[in-house]
């Protein structure tokens, strides 16, 4: 390095501006982090209770699944592959095809 012609003093100086540099970008980060920083919001207090029943059946719609002939057999085909050793990715790519 001291082909390139920087001695100590050079180097103190460049890391005495880097740590500058540092100190000013940090000090930049928390204003501007606070200056967006928002109320948390407001916890209600008388919480949701959870519905009770088949909540996950409901939000399927299987009824409507069941319809199609084509849909059935798709489910059809993804309950048998559920029991074997199948690649995820075939199992994804048969609910994206019945959606």
């Amino acid at each position: 390095m001291a082909g390139q012609g920087y001695n100590q003093s050079d180097f103190a100086n460049m890391q005495r501006e880097a740590e500058r540099r540092v100190m000013e970008m940090q000090r930049r980060a928390k204003a501007t982090v606070g200056a967006h920083e928002q109320p948390p919001p407001q916890v209600s207090e008388s919480p949701v209770p959870p519905k009770k029943g088949n909540n996950l059946l409901s939000m399927l719609n299987v009824k409507s699944l069941l319809e199609g002939k084509d849909t059935s057999l798709v489910l059809m085909v993804l309950a048998l592959l559920s029991a074997e050793d199948t690649d995820p990715i075939l199992m994804l790519a048969l609910l994206y095809v019945m959606m």
